[in-house]
Formats: structure tokens, C-alpha cells, sequence
């Protein structure tokens, strides 16, 4: 089975069986139902964008315009800062930045002052992938921490990417027409919306020794192609 940690955050509490009994009990009209699937598809959307290298608007108390470090290339870097309302920060997870920083980071998420010189695909790559060398030409320059971090951390995460997003806030009355926009609701909610459309598609029986009856069932939202 594909692993989804926003999705087995979201079972936590409730199991496939309560899921599927408040699917069964508790029917969507059609107009909560095309709003669910809205929300849903603005997710998706935002994170193909991501996986391209293309900017994504996260919109939210103070909007970002965010660039997925490990897909980032000139075109992206380009755009995002024609875009870029302050400077450019990278946000890192706590590994990540206690890796880069060569010391225990004892927040969720740091922010680094990216200068001209960083800006450099391989570059940033690098210091967000943890397998590769990562050295600095000097102290970074550690920046705020925006009040959207978490949830564009969150956004890289659900696009399969690591960890590590440029961003940066976006600049007030910026052209962002040609860029999708997803917001930090839709973003929040969204774990939550998947897992209330599971159905069940598959199962088998998969005797174990001290669970002779025990089965396998195979879950998957009908707005995606992963199974759980």
C-alpha cells in the first residue's frame, strides 16, 4: 500500500469502518458535495503545479508565493521573484535545518535569507536534499517565519516532494491570473475530504498465524489513484 501521511493523520481517529458507516448514514447534498470536490481538485491542482517547477499562490492571512526547492528551476525562480512582495526565504523542516545549520534546531520550521547568489536550482536542491553535501559559502542569515510556513511545508509534502519550499510573501496587486491559488482552508480541510470519499475497492484474505481470519482491504478516494 502507498504510504499518505496526511491521510493516515487524518484516519487516526476515525477507522475505514467509521468512515464508510458516515458515508453510508450521513449522505453529502449535491451542492456540499460539489464543494468538497472544488476544494479537493484546487489541492490537487496546486500540487501538479508544484511537481512542474511552476509558482502556487498559497493564500491565507498574509498570501505566499511558493516554489518547491527540489523542482525549482530559473523559469520558476524567475516568476517567483517578479512576483515576491519581500525577500525570498527557504523553509526548511527541523531536520533539514538542523542538517544545514550543523546544530539542534529546536522549532518546527526555520527560514533562510536567500541572497542573489543562492539563487541557483542545483544549489537549492542540494541543501534540501539530506543525502547530499550540504555546505553554505557562509552563515545564512536566518529570516521571519511566515505565518503560512507549516502549511507550504504541508503542500510540498502532499506533492511527494521534500520538504523545502521558496517563498515568499506575495506583492499587493501582483498579476497571479496565470498562477494557481489554493488556499490555507482548502489546504487544512483537505486530509479530512479525502478521507471521508474512501470506498472500498479491494480485499483478501491473508491468514496470519495468530490471526487466522485476518483480511487486507484496499481503500481509495475516488478523486485519486492511491491506495490505503
Amino acid at each position: 500500500m502507498t504510504d499518505n501521511a496526511a491521510i493516515i493523520e487524518a484516519m487516526a481517529d476515525h477507522g475505514p469502518a467509521e468512515i464508510e458507516e458516515t458515508m453510508q448514514t450521513s449522505p453529502s447534498t449535491p451542492v456540499e458535495e460539489n464543494g468538497v470536490i472544488a476544494r479537493i481538485r484546487s489541492v490537487h491542482r496546486a500540487l501538479a503545479e508544484l511537481r512542474r517547477g511552476t509558482p502556487v499562490v498559497l493564500q491565507g492571512v498574509e498570501p505566499l508565493v511558493l516554489l518547491a526547492a527540489e523542482t525549482a528551476g530559473a523559469q520558476g525562480l524567475a516568476e517567483l521573484a517578479a512576483l515576491a512582495g519581500g525577500p525570498l526565504l527557504l523553509l526548511l523542516t527541523r531536520p533539514r535545518a538542523a542538517s544545514l545549520l550543523g546544530r539542534s534546531v529546536d522549532v518546527p520550521i526555520k527560514a533562510f535569507a536567500l541572497s542573489p547568489a543562492l539563487l541557483d536550482p542545483v544549489f537549492l536542491k542540494s541543501l534540501a536534499d539530506p543525502t547530499a553535501d550540504q555546505m553554505l559559502p557562509e552563515e545564512p542569515i536566518l529570516g521571519p517565519v511566515p505565518a503560512l510556513a507549516e502549511a507550504a511545508i504541508r503542500l510540498a509534502k502532499l506533492s511527494r516532494l521534500l520538504p523545502a519550499v521558496i517563498a515568499a510573501p506575495l506583492a499587493d496587486g501582483a498579476g497571479v491570473a496565470e498562477l494557481l491559488s489554493v488556499s490555507d482552508v482548502d489546504l487544512a480541510s483537505y486530509a479530512e475530504s479525502m478521507a471521508t470519499r474512501l470506498v472500498r475497492v479491494a480485499e483478501a484474505s491473508v491468514p496470519l498465524e495468530h490471526a487466522p481470519e485476518a483480511r487486507i482491504v484496499a481503500f481509495r478516494a475516488p478523486d485519486a489513484g492511491i491506495e490505503h
